[in-house]
């Protein structure tokens, strides 16, 4: 969200390019929710309300037939670009236990800084709503944790949706080694 050269004149949303939390610069980020967020932030302003949009990282998700794909933060070669010494894990498994019917592939890709140590972007591939798994890398990407800090990220479990040992744990593990 950006006021323009006119006195109480905004543009918002796709009109805009948006702070990329990750690593502060300005990304065109042509989502709903970030247009959504600064709707928002401008309406309150509008309303006499101190607010400003702190930024995004990009994640959206989608739907290909029964197939789901979805994304947060940097592909590898968008991190290239923006100046990281990235390495990638790519680890493929399955949704949930095998025992437990209808057990679907999925793949999750992650993307990590060497020298900061950060996740700085993911993609997940799979069935059966594991695209879900993105929420859980979110927090990490938007607060910069340390990748050694998250190798035993405490996923819920249950046969029929996950491992004990998530497939993105697995991928999580791969960074640290």
């Amino acid at each position: 969200m950006k006021q323009i050269n006119i006195k109480d004149v905004y543009a918002v949303g796709d009109c805009v390019m948006t702070k990329n939390i990750i690593d502060n610069k300005l990304n065109y980020m042509l989502l709903a929710t970030i247009a959504a967020k600064n709707g928002k932030v401008l309406g309150n302003i509008l309303a006499g309300k101190k607010d400003h949009f702190p930024g995004g990282i990009g994640t959206s998700i989608m739907q290909v037939f029964e197939s789901e794909i979805a994304r947060t933060g940097y592909t590898k070669e968008q991190a290239i670009l923006n100046g990281f010494n990235v390495k990638e894990v790519v680890v493929n498994g399955t949704d949930h236990t095998n025992y437990v019917a209808d057990a679907k592939p999925v793949t999750i890709k992650i993307i990590y800084d060497q020298k900061d140590k950060i996740i700085v972007g993911a993609q997940i591939f799979g069935y059966n709503k594991v695209s879900l798994r993105i929420n859980s890398l979110i927090p990490i990407i938007w607060t910069k944790t340390k990748i050694g800090e998250i190798e035993y990220l405490d996923l819920p479990y249950s046969p029929p949706f996950a491992k004990s040992v998530d497939v993105l744990n697995v991928a999580l593990t791969k960074i640290n080694e």
